[in-house]
Order: C-alpha cells, then structure tokens, then sequence
C-alpha cells in the first residue's frame, strides 16, 4: 500500500476483460476508475439493504402485517388541514 495525498491506495488483480469493462466505465462516467468502484460499491451496498428490507418485510408476521395496514390506511386517509 501507498499513501497519495493522505490517501491509502492498494492493488487488486482483475481479469483483464473486467479491468476493460472498468476503465471503460470511468471513462464514461468522466470518472477515476477508483471513483468508478466506490460508486459501484455503494451501489451495490444500497442494493443489499433493500434486498434485506424486503426479506424482513416478508418475515413479518401476518398479525403484525394487517395491524400496520390498518395503521398506514389511517394515515393515508386522514385529510390534512390548516387551521
């Protein structure tokens, strides 16, 4: 690892066809191909927690479940006024 301008950078291995895909990626996006693989992880990190979400969600308990359907029916359907 090296430091440049207070920043640790290390070396990965790539096949070459990804490295391509890669470069070429940042290139489009007017990018450093590091800037290119932090997007992509955020990304991917972002996508992860709404695949959790969706696994909790369907975890739910169906009592659990129609309380908060009642609950967000409620809401949903209450006017909202100034007085």
């Amino acid at each position: 690892m090296t430091s440049l301008s207070g920043i640790t950078t290390t070396t990965i291995k790539l096949p070459s066809d990804t490295r391509d895909r890669l470069k070429a990626l940042a290139a489009e996006r007017r990018e450093t191909i590091g800037s290119t693989v932090e997007y992509l992880l955020e990304e991917r990190l972002r996508l992860h927690r709404f695949e959790q979400l969706a696994a909790d969600i369907a975890a739910t308990p169906a009592d659990e479940m129609q309380a908060w359907r009642i609950d967000a029916d409620m809401w949903l359907s209450t006017e909202l006024i100034d007085d």
